[in-house]
């Protein structure tokens, strides 16, 4: 609207300690927040809204959370101490869903949002951070989309590379998943951490997992050997294809490779091209893979 004041783009509307103890009516509430939000939808120039100590409670954060799924320009959200329970917490985290410039939002002193709520909150902002495509395969993850067979999280621009703790949140929201079948990682900043986060889900993931991509990281010897005794359990999916080139796997990750090859047969295309991995492994692994080929093609016929 041509009517707003196009140089304030911070509002704030906390409410100090003195003035809260003073008076309650000094306060928004739900009522005032209700109608601020109205007026806020359709503005595209405030980025930064703080309504802390307002006594908002879950109506509020509720229209709040209305807002949020309207708006696109507000970047950051001070809703802290305003006795917000679950229900407002829950309304803010489905807001989030959909919402993509909320990249921080404070919650701190509503002590009946439940820590796993908060948690979730905190996972949701974090999404923000992100690529919106990465964030819509996340999101669609955690919704347990059937149509969803590969995601693709590779090769993202420097500053939105995924990182060991977003592999976390990824496999928390993979754990479950049915239907699929290729995750792609490439070309991120995953380390032994984050691939000990992925372990967690492939030692249970589903049957119709068929490829996992994790060239050009940062995944040494020790991660591969995590991978080795993930993708060895006896509930793991009988993966097909295996990619690590590019990473910093030595002789000890080579082996590592060598045994997942050696007691899962369904793995027939392995490359870990591009690492510190001595010929002679690099000819086992080769070897290897043509013997589970053959085997693989003998059953299929």
């Amino acid at each position: 609207n041509s009517n707003y004041d196009r140089t304030l783009v911070h509002l704030d509307f906390s409410v100090s300690d003195k003035e809260r103890d003073g008076s309650v009516s000094r306060t928004l509430g739900h009522d005032g927040t209700g109608i601020l939000c109205k007026i806020l939808r359709s503005n595209e120039h405030i980025t930064s809204v703080n309504l802390s100590s307002n006594n908002l409670r879950d109506k509020g954060a509720c229209c709040i959370a209305k807002f949020m799924m309207e708006n696109s320009t507000v970047r950051s959200l001070n809703l802290s101490h305003n006795h917000i329970a679950e229900e407002g917490g829950m309304a803010l985290l489905r807001a989030l869903r959909f919402n993509n410039s909320v990249t921080t939002l404070e919650v701190a002193g509503n002590k009946n949002i439940p820590y796993n709520l908060r948690d979730d909150l905190d996972v949701a902002v974090d999404l923000n951070l992100l690529e919106p495509s990465v964030k819509e395969i996340i999101t669609r993850l955690s919704k347990s989309d059937k149509s969803l067979l590969v995601a693709n999280l590779s090769n993202l621009s420097d500053h939105h590379r995924i990182t060991d703790e977003l592999v976390r949140t990824l496999s928390d929201v993979l754990i479950g998943n049915s239907r699929l079948q290729e995750l792609n990682l490439d070309g991120n900043l995953i380390t032994q951490a984050g691939v000990g986060y992925l372990c967690k889900w492939l030692q249970t993931a589903e049957e119709c997992l068929q490829t996992i991509s994790i060239c050009d990281n940062e995944l040494n010897s020790e991660g591969a050997i995590e991978l080795q005794n993930a993708l060895l359990a006896p509930t793991s999916p009988p993966l097909s294809t295996l990619l690590l080139s590019g990473n910093r796997l030595d002789d000890e990750g080579g082996m590592a490779v060598v045994a997942i090859l050696r007691g899962k047969q369904s793995l027939t295309r392995v490359d870990v091209s591009g690492n510190r991995i001595s010929d002679e492994i690099m000819q086992l692994i080769s070897n290897i893979s043509c013997l589970n080929c053959y085997s693989s093609s003998i059953k299929s016929d």
